[in-house]
């Protein structure tokens, strides 16, 4: 998650359900930028692996 994330989760209310929604679209978005990073790292890419 980047700063300018985290600033605007600090700025909702903790009871605020926009909070929650907000807070799990980041996290979302940060899985899906580390997946990204890890099969580019590997090398796989889109490629379905093989089985041995």
């Amino acid at each position: 998650m980047d700063d300018k994330f985290i600033e605007e989760l600090r700025e909702i209310s903790r009871n605020d359900k926009r909070r929650s929604e907000f807070l799990i679209k980041g996290m979302k978005e940060t899985l899906q930028e580390r997946k990204e990073k890890t099969l580019s790292k590997d090398g796989f890419g889109d490629k379905k692996i093989r089985s041995l």
